[in-house]
């Protein structure tokens, strides 16, 4: 497990060893996978993320990640992603709403 110092967890998340959280808030409650990197991202609560996803420069807010994803400057919420998918937005600036 490793968490930078410009990242915030809250007290009911749940992550699993070897998971990098960096630059990023996660608000409770919340799961995320073992192996999973979270960079420069907002994780809201009621989001379970699942083993090596990768999410960069993204919030996602009340969904289900599942194995194997990486997420790209997008905002997501309600959602259901699959295994073995890339999500990203094709500009390469986006506007963030960290909270």
């Amino acid at each position: 497990r490793e968490k930078d110092l410009n990242a915030y967890t809250h007290n009911w998340c749940i992550w699993s060893g070897w998971s990098r959280i960096r630059s990023s808030t996660v608000r409770d409650p919340a799961y995320i996978g073992k192996g999973t990197k979270i960079i420069n991202s907002y994780i809201g609560s009621f989001t379970t993320i699942g083993i090596a996803v990768k999410i960069t420069d993204s919030e996602i807010e009340n969904s289900v990640i599942l194995v194997n994803v990486k997420i790209r400057c997008v905002y997501l919420i309600d959602s259901l992603i699959g295994i073995n998918l890339t999500i990203e937005k094709r500009r390469k600036t986006v506007e963030t709403r960290h909270r």
